[in-house]
Protein backbone atom coordinates (compact mmCIF):
# COMPACT_ATOMS: atom_id res chain seq x y z
CA UNK A 1 0.00 0.00 0.00
CA UNK A 2 1.31 3.25 -1.13
CA UNK A 3 0.54 6.49 0.88
CA UNK A 4 -0.87 7.79 -2.38
CA UNK A 5 -3.70 4.53 -2.18
CA UNK A 6 -4.09 5.59 1.23
CA UNK A 7 -4.67 8.74 0.62
CA UNK A 8 -7.12 7.83 -1.95
CA UNK A 9 -9.12 5.32 -0.21
CA UNK A 10 -8.88 8.14 3.15
CA UNK A 11 -10.54 10.94 0.70
CA UNK A 12 -12.96 8.23 -1.15
CA UNK A 13 -14.00 7.85 2.73
CA UNK A 14 -15.06 11.02 3.43
CA UNK A 15 -17.45 11.20 0.47
CA UNK A 16 -20.04 9.29 2.62
CA UNK A 17 -21.87 12.18 4.44
CA UNK A 18 -21.66 11.62 8.26
CA UNK A 19 -24.93 11.57 10.23
CA UNK A 20 -25.34 14.81 11.48
CA UNK A 21 -26.65 16.60 14.22
CA UNK A 22 -30.24 16.64 14.69
CA UNK A 23 -32.73 20.20 14.90
CA UNK A 24 -33.71 18.89 18.16
CA UNK A 25 -29.92 18.47 19.71
CA UNK A 26 -29.13 21.62 17.95
CA UNK A 27 -31.56 23.47 19.54
CA UNK A 28 -32.12 21.74 23.01
CA UNK A 29 -32.10 24.08 26.59
CA UNK A 30 -28.94 22.11 27.50
CA UNK A 31 -27.00 23.55 24.19
CA UNK A 32 -28.94 26.71 24.35
CA UNK A 33 -27.82 27.10 28.06
CA UNK A 34 -24.56 26.18 27.47
CA UNK A 35 -24.30 28.87 24.60
CA UNK A 36 -25.03 31.44 26.92
CA UNK A 37 -22.57 30.20 29.85
CA UNK A 38 -19.01 29.59 28.60
CA UNK A 39 -16.66 32.44 27.82
CA UNK A 40 -14.68 29.93 25.40
CA UNK A 41 -14.62 26.76 23.53
CA UNK A 42 -11.66 26.24 25.98
CA UNK A 43 -13.51 27.12 28.88
CA UNK A 44 -16.34 24.59 27.89
CA UNK A 45 -14.04 21.94 27.68
CA UNK A 46 -12.30 22.04 31.33
CA UNK A 47 -15.54 21.98 32.99
CA UNK A 48 -16.95 19.66 30.71
CA UNK A 49 -14.11 17.26 31.47
CA UNK A 50 -14.40 18.18 34.93
CA UNK A 51 -18.25 17.53 35.20
CA UNK A 52 -17.83 13.92 33.54
CA UNK A 53 -15.29 12.88 35.69
CA UNK A 54 -17.23 13.62 38.98
CA UNK A 55 -20.32 12.20 37.73
CA UNK A 56 -22.26 14.93 36.41
CA UNK A 57 -22.60 14.21 32.52
CA UNK A 58 -25.34 15.71 32.28
CA UNK A 59 -23.87 18.97 32.97
CA UNK A 60 -20.60 17.60 31.23
CA UNK A 61 -21.77 16.18 27.89
CA UNK A 62 -23.57 19.60 26.90
CA UNK A 63 -20.09 21.51 28.33
CA UNK A 64 -18.15 18.91 25.61
CA UNK A 65 -20.01 19.53 22.64
CA UNK A 66 -19.98 23.20 23.18
CA UNK A 67 -16.20 22.56 22.75
CA UNK A 68 -16.27 20.07 20.16
CA UNK A 69 -18.45 21.76 17.58
CA UNK A 70 -15.51 24.59 18.12
CA UNK A 71 -12.87 22.63 17.10
CA UNK A 72 -11.70 21.80 20.39
CA UNK A 73 -9.49 18.41 19.63
CA UNK A 74 -9.76 17.18 23.14
CA UNK A 75 -13.54 17.63 23.87
CA UNK A 76 -14.05 15.75 20.06
CA UNK A 77 -11.92 12.96 21.63
CA UNK A 78 -14.04 12.52 24.99
CA UNK A 79 -16.80 12.16 23.40
CA UNK A 80 -15.64 10.03 20.96
CA UNK A 81 -15.06 7.45 23.85
CA UNK A 82 -17.81 7.97 25.87
CA UNK A 83 -20.25 7.22 23.19
CA UNK A 84 -18.16 4.35 21.71
CA UNK A 85 -17.60 2.50 25.12
CA UNK A 86 -20.62 3.59 27.00
CA UNK A 87 -21.33 3.41 30.57
CA UNK A 88 -21.42 7.36 31.83
CA UNK A 89 -23.76 7.86 28.57
CA UNK A 90 -25.89 5.32 26.36
CA UNK A 91 -23.28 3.33 23.91
CA UNK A 92 -23.74 5.01 20.62
CA UNK A 93 -21.59 4.03 17.38
CA UNK A 94 -23.01 6.63 15.36
CA UNK A 95 -22.21 9.36 17.68
CA UNK A 96 -18.65 7.83 18.50
CA UNK A 97 -18.11 7.70 14.80
CA UNK A 98 -18.99 11.24 13.97
CA UNK A 99 -16.43 12.64 16.27
CA UNK A 100 -13.81 10.06 15.13
CA UNK A 101 -14.09 11.63 11.97
CA UNK A 102 -14.28 14.94 12.58
CA UNK A 103 -10.88 14.35 14.22
CA UNK A 104 -9.74 12.34 11.09
CA UNK A 105 -11.12 14.93 8.62
CA UNK A 106 -9.26 17.96 10.37
CA UNK A 107 -5.93 16.50 11.78
CA UNK A 108 -5.26 13.90 8.86
CA UNK A 109 -1.62 15.52 8.30
CA UNK A 110 -0.96 16.58 11.60
CA UNK A 111 2.91 16.06 11.65
CA UNK A 112 3.62 12.70 13.02
CA UNK A 113 6.24 14.38 15.90
CA UNK A 114 3.41 16.55 17.01
CA UNK A 115 2.27 15.69 20.88
CA UNK A 116 -1.26 14.95 19.69
CA UNK A 117 -0.71 12.72 16.48
CA UNK A 118 -1.25 9.75 18.47
CA UNK A 119 -5.29 10.95 19.07
CA UNK A 120 -5.61 11.36 15.71
CA UNK A 121 -4.33 7.83 14.87
CA UNK A 122 -6.52 6.60 17.75
CA UNK A 123 -9.51 8.09 15.68
CA UNK A 124 -8.04 6.66 12.36
CA UNK A 125 -8.10 3.35 13.95
CA UNK A 126 -11.49 3.73 15.17
CA UNK A 127 -12.65 4.30 12.04
CA UNK A 128 -10.79 1.37 11.00
CA UNK A 129 -12.75 -0.72 13.36
CA UNK A 130 -16.12 0.64 12.47
CA UNK A 131 -15.59 0.19 8.80
CA UNK A 132 -14.89 -3.57 9.30
CA UNK A 133 -17.57 -3.99 11.65
CA UNK A 134 -20.22 -1.71 10.07
CA UNK A 135 -22.83 0.32 11.81
CA UNK A 136 -26.38 -0.95 10.65
CA UNK A 137 -28.45 2.06 12.67
CA UNK A 138 -26.69 4.81 10.27
CA UNK A 139 -26.38 2.53 7.35
CA UNK A 140 -22.49 1.79 7.62
CA UNK A 141 -21.94 -1.40 5.64
CA UNK A 142 -18.84 -3.31 6.66
CA UNK A 143 -15.88 -2.53 3.99
CA UNK A 144 -12.93 -3.69 4.58
CA UNK A 145 -10.84 -2.34 1.69
CA UNK A 146 -11.79 0.91 3.34
CA UNK A 147 -11.14 0.15 6.52
CA UNK A 148 -7.17 -1.26 5.47
CA UNK A 149 -6.86 2.42 3.73
CA UNK A 150 -7.63 4.23 7.46
CA UNK A 151 -5.44 1.33 8.82
CA UNK A 152 -2.91 2.36 6.59
CA UNK A 153 -2.79 5.98 6.17
CA UNK A 154 -2.34 5.51 10.72
CA UNK A 155 -0.14 3.09 10.29
CA UNK A 156 2.42 4.15 7.49
CA UNK A 157 1.97 8.18 8.21
CA UNK A 158 1.99 8.23 11.58
CA UNK A 159 3.31 4.87 12.24
CA UNK A 160 0.52 3.80 15.32
CA UNK A 161 1.58 0.29 16.41
CA UNK A 162 -2.47 -0.31 16.30
CA UNK A 163 -2.92 0.42 13.17
CA UNK A 164 -0.15 -1.15 12.35
CA UNK A 165 -1.64 -4.80 14.16
CA UNK A 166 -4.49 -4.33 12.51
CA UNK A 167 -3.23 -3.82 8.84
CA UNK A 168 -1.35 -7.04 9.65
CA UNK A 169 -4.14 -8.94 10.59
CA UNK A 170 -6.11 -7.71 7.08
CA UNK A 171 -2.63 -8.87 5.05
CA UNK A 172 -2.76 -12.05 6.93
CA UNK A 173 -6.16 -12.92 6.15
CA UNK A 174 -6.39 -11.48 2.44
CA UNK A 175 -9.37 -9.19 4.16
CA UNK A 176 -9.69 -6.13 2.32
CA UNK A 177 -6.69 -6.72 0.48
CA UNK A 178 -4.90 -9.65 -1.38
CA UNK A 179 -3.35 -11.64 0.79
CA UNK A 180 -0.03 -11.13 1.80
CA UNK A 181 1.95 -13.12 5.16
CA UNK A 182 5.38 -11.62 4.32
CA UNK A 183 3.34 -8.17 4.26
CA UNK A 184 1.79 -8.84 7.41
CA UNK A 185 4.97 -10.10 9.27
CA UNK A 186 6.50 -7.29 8.41
CA UNK A 187 3.76 -4.96 10.20
CA UNK A 188 4.02 -6.85 13.10
CA UNK A 189 7.59 -6.59 13.28
CA UNK A 190 6.91 -3.16 13.04
CA UNK A 191 4.39 -2.94 16.03
CA UNK A 192 6.28 -5.67 18.20
CA UNK A 193 9.44 -3.09 18.02
CA UNK A 194 7.43 -0.49 19.83
CA UNK A 195 6.18 -3.11 22.19
CA UNK A 196 2.76 -4.07 20.90
CA UNK A 197 2.02 -7.15 22.93
CA UNK A 198 -0.78 -8.54 20.44
CA UNK A 199 1.45 -7.61 17.89
CA UNK A 200 4.99 -9.61 19.39
CA UNK A 201 2.75 -12.72 20.51
CA UNK A 202 0.93 -12.75 16.81
CA UNK A 203 4.19 -12.48 15.31
CA UNK A 204 6.11 -14.60 18.15
CA UNK A 205 3.50 -17.39 17.50
CA UNK A 206 4.29 -17.52 13.99
CA UNK A 207 7.74 -17.82 14.34
CA UNK A 208 7.85 -20.33 17.66
CA UNK A 209 5.98 -22.91 15.54
CA UNK A 210 8.73 -23.58 13.23
CA UNK A 211 11.35 -25.82 13.57
CA UNK A 212 12.25 -26.23 16.93
CA UNK A 213 16.15 -25.28 18.15
CA UNK A 214 16.05 -22.87 14.95
CA UNK A 215 16.69 -19.08 15.06
CA UNK A 216 13.09 -18.21 14.17
CA UNK A 217 12.34 -20.48 17.49
CA UNK A 218 14.23 -18.62 19.77
CA UNK A 219 12.91 -15.23 18.53
CA UNK A 220 9.49 -16.36 18.69
CA UNK A 221 9.74 -17.50 22.07
CA UNK A 222 11.29 -14.18 23.26
CA UNK A 223 8.49 -11.91 21.63
CA UNK A 224 5.97 -14.17 23.20
CA UNK A 225 7.89 -13.32 26.67
CA UNK A 226 7.63 -9.80 26.09
CA UNK A 227 4.55 -10.31 24.76
CA UNK A 228 3.51 -11.67 28.44
CA UNK A 229 5.95 -9.47 30.12
CA UNK A 230 4.66 -6.30 28.41
CA UNK A 231 0.73 -7.26 28.74
CA UNK A 232 1.57 -8.18 32.81
CA UNK A 233 2.69 -4.70 33.16
CA UNK A 234 -0.18 -3.10 31.85
CA UNK A 235 -2.62 -5.23 34.25
CA UNK A 236 -4.28 -5.57 31.24
CA UNK A 237 -3.13 -9.15 29.64
CA UNK A 238 -5.57 -11.03 26.47
CA UNK A 239 -6.30 -14.35 28.31
CA UNK A 240 -5.31 -15.41 24.66
CA UNK A 241 -1.47 -14.08 25.07
CA UNK A 242 -1.81 -15.52 28.28
CA UNK A 243 -2.69 -18.84 27.39
CA UNK A 244 0.45 -18.79 24.68
CA UNK A 245 2.74 -18.15 27.08
CA UNK A 246 1.59 -21.10 28.92
CA UNK A 247 1.78 -23.27 26.16
CA UNK A 248 4.96 -21.64 24.35
CA UNK A 249 7.14 -22.07 27.92
CA UNK A 250 5.46 -25.42 29.71
CA UNK A 251 8.11 -27.37 28.97
CA UNK A 252 12.11 -25.49 27.88
CA UNK A 253 15.03 -26.63 28.58
CA UNK A 254 17.89 -24.37 30.58
CA UNK A 255 19.85 -23.34 27.10
CA UNK A 256 16.63 -22.53 25.83
CA UNK A 257 15.63 -20.34 28.48
CA UNK A 258 18.97 -18.71 28.50
CA UNK A 259 19.09 -18.09 24.56
CA UNK A 260 15.47 -16.56 24.93
CA UNK A 261 16.49 -14.33 28.07
CA UNK A 262 19.52 -13.17 25.84
CA UNK A 263 17.59 -12.37 22.50
CA UNK A 264 14.25 -10.69 24.38
CA UNK A 265 16.51 -6.86 24.07
CA UNK A 266 17.13 -7.18 20.91
CA UNK A 267 13.24 -6.32 19.89
CA UNK A 268 13.75 -3.14 21.57
CA UNK A 269 12.52 -4.67 25.38
CA UNK A 270 14.35 -5.61 28.55
CA UNK A 271 15.97 -8.49 29.54
CA UNK A 272 13.09 -10.80 30.69
CA UNK A 273 13.73 -13.56 33.13
CA UNK A 274 11.97 -16.85 31.83
CA UNK A 275 9.99 -18.73 34.69
CA UNK A 276 8.52 -21.92 34.06
CA UNK A 277 4.40 -21.50 33.02
CA UNK A 278 3.48 -24.07 35.26
CA UNK A 279 4.58 -22.42 38.20
CA UNK A 280 1.98 -19.33 37.17
CA UNK A 281 -0.69 -20.22 35.57
CA UNK A 282 -3.33 -22.96 35.54
CA UNK A 283 -3.46 -25.82 32.90
CA UNK A 284 -4.77 -24.69 29.50
CA UNK A 285 -8.71 -25.82 29.02
CA UNK A 286 -8.75 -25.30 25.38
CA UNK A 287 -5.45 -27.27 23.98
CA UNK A 288 -6.22 -25.99 20.22
CA UNK A 289 -3.55 -23.97 18.18
CA UNK A 290 -3.97 -20.25 19.90
CA UNK A 291 -3.07 -19.30 16.09
CA UNK A 292 -6.00 -20.24 14.84
CA UNK A 293 -8.01 -18.23 17.29
CA UNK A 294 -5.96 -15.09 16.91
CA UNK A 295 -7.65 -12.04 15.55
CA UNK A 296 -10.54 -14.63 14.17
CA UNK A 297 -9.25 -16.19 11.78
CA UNK A 298 -6.51 -19.19 10.86
CA UNK A 299 -2.96 -18.87 9.91
CA UNK A 300 -3.35 -21.92 7.40
CA UNK A 301 0.08 -21.49 5.79
CA UNK A 302 3.22 -23.10 7.69
CA UNK A 303 6.10 -20.51 9.03
CA UNK A 304 8.66 -22.17 7.52
CA UNK A 305 7.61 -21.25 3.85
CA UNK A 306 7.21 -17.66 5.47
CA UNK A 307 11.01 -15.72 4.13
CA UNK A 308 10.74 -12.43 5.53
CA UNK A 309 13.87 -10.75 4.63
CA UNK A 310 15.17 -8.41 2.24
CA UNK A 311 12.64 -7.99 -1.10
CA UNK A 312 12.39 -5.60 -3.80
CA UNK A 313 9.00 -6.61 -4.95
CA UNK A 314 7.70 -6.60 -0.84
CA UNK A 315 9.38 -2.90 -0.29
CA UNK A 316 7.24 -1.50 -3.51
CA UNK A 317 3.88 -2.73 -1.46
CA UNK A 318 4.52 -1.75 1.21
CA UNK A 319 4.87 2.13 1.40
CA UNK A 320 7.17 4.23 -0.95
CA UNK A 321 9.60 4.72 0.70
CA UNK A 322 10.03 2.03 2.84
CA UNK A 323 13.26 0.37 3.31
CA UNK A 324 13.05 -3.28 4.80
CA UNK A 325 15.80 -4.22 6.52
CA UNK A 326 17.06 -6.55 9.16
CA UNK A 327 18.72 -4.76 11.98
CA UNK A 328 21.74 -6.57 13.18
CA UNK A 329 21.63 -9.31 15.45
CA UNK A 330 17.94 -9.25 14.75
CA UNK A 331 17.27 -11.78 11.99
CA UNK A 332 13.27 -10.30 11.17
CA UNK A 333 12.65 -7.09 9.69
CA UNK A 334 12.01 -3.90 10.39
CA UNK A 335 10.55 -1.24 8.39
CA UNK A 336 11.80 2.42 8.24
CA UNK A 337 9.78 4.66 7.15
CA UNK A 338 11.49 8.02 6.14
CA UNK A 339 10.24 11.08 7.65
CA UNK A 340 9.34 8.97 10.89
CA UNK A 341 11.09 9.57 14.31
CA UNK A 342 11.54 7.08 17.35
CA UNK A 343 10.62 10.04 19.27
CA UNK A 344 6.96 10.76 17.20
CA UNK A 345 6.62 6.71 17.35
CA UNK A 346 7.12 6.37 20.64
CA UNK A 347 4.77 8.83 21.84
CA UNK A 348 1.89 6.22 21.00
CA UNK A 349 1.05 6.03 25.08
CA UNK A 350 -1.98 4.02 25.26
CA UNK A 351 -4.86 6.23 25.27
CA UNK A 352 -7.37 3.45 26.28
CA UNK A 353 -8.32 6.00 29.38
CA UNK A 354 -9.12 9.66 27.81
CA UNK A 355 -5.96 11.47 28.48
CA UNK A 356 -4.91 14.73 30.06
CA UNK A 357 -4.44 16.86 26.47
CA UNK A 358 -1.89 19.06 26.01
CA UNK A 359 -2.61 22.58 26.10
CA UNK A 360 -2.94 22.59 21.81
CA UNK A 361 -5.56 20.09 21.63
CA UNK A 362 -7.31 22.43 23.49
CA UNK A 363 -7.54 25.02 20.54
CA UNK A 364 -9.52 25.36 17.61
CA UNK A 365 -7.67 24.10 13.85
CA UNK A 366 -8.01 26.90 12.13
CA UNK A 367 -5.26 26.77 9.84
CA UNK A 368 -4.97 23.26 9.66
CA UNK A 369 -4.22 22.37 6.03
CA UNK A 370 -5.25 18.83 4.82
CA UNK A 371 -2.46 17.50 2.16
CA UNK A 372 -5.02 14.35 1.01
CA UNK A 373 -7.28 17.22 -0.47
CA UNK A 374 -10.40 17.37 1.83
CA UNK A 375 -10.51 20.12 5.24
CA UNK A 376 -13.20 19.86 7.85
CA UNK A 377 -15.53 21.92 5.43
CA UNK A 378 -15.27 20.21 2.51
CA UNK A 379 -14.85 16.97 0.87
CA UNK A 380 -19.02 16.01 2.45
CA UNK A 381 -17.58 17.95 5.61
CA UNK A 382 -19.51 17.60 8.71
CA UNK A 383 -22.05 19.89 9.50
Amino acid sequence: MTLITAAAGVLAFWLNPAPAETPAQKTSPANAVAAGVFSSATAAYREGVSAVQSGAVDKGVPALRFAADRGVLGAQLRLAELYAKGGPVPKDDAQAFTYYRQIADTYADIPPRSPVAKYVADAFVALGRYQLAGIPQIGLRPDPKRAADLFGHAASYFGDADAQYELAQLYLSGNGVKRNLRLGANWLAMAARKQHPESQAMLGEMLWRSEKGSGRYIRGLALIALAHHNSVTTGNEPAWIKDLYAEAFSDIDDETRQAVEATTPRWGGPRVAIVSAHEHHEEMADERSIGSRIGGFVLGDPIGDLDVHEDPALTAQTVSDDAIVAPEGIGEPVISLQGMNAAGDQSAASASAAPVMPSDMTSGSAGMGVSMGFSGSAAGGLQ
